[in-house]
């Protein structure tokens, strides 16, 4: 029987570990499966809910607790007092704030998919 000659490195290959992972607050989460062509490789960023161990944490994965390994784990550098609310979109806004168009103006479409603002003849033009 023929043996090869014996190895030395018979040890788990180390996982990278950021600085930042120890002190951070929340995490992005890698995406491991297949992407598409502009998707982006790290979802998040979501908050730490405990450290399990010095590989596992326990996140809070869009809404629910998940354990992830450190491996899918990249630190997520919030400033202080940066606010982590969305920006409102235009159903959150209250119906004062949206401001109406002039009365002068027609929407014409375009089969281009171009929008065009134009002015009925009725009205005169002195305003601009």
């Amino acid at each position: 029987m023929v043996r090869g000659p014996p190895t030395t490195h018979h040890t788990k290959k180390k996982t990278f570990l950021h600085k930042e992972m120890e002190d951070c607050t929340h995490v992005f989460v890698r995406v491991d499966r297949p992407r598409g062509p502009l998707e982006l490789p790290y979802e998040g960023p979501f908050p730490i809910i405990t450290r399990l161990s010095d590989f596992i944490y326990r996140i809070n994965y869009k809404g629910h607790p998940e354990e992830i390994n450190i491996d899918r784990l990249k630190p997520a550098l919030i400033e202080e007092g940066e606010d982590s609310t969305p920006t409102p979109t235009p159903d959150d806004l209250p119906h004062d704030a949206l401001q109406p168009l002039p009365s002068g103006l027609n929407i014409e479409y375009k089969k281009q998919g171009k929008v065009r603002f134009v002015h009925s003849t009725s009205e005169s033009l002195e305003g601009e």
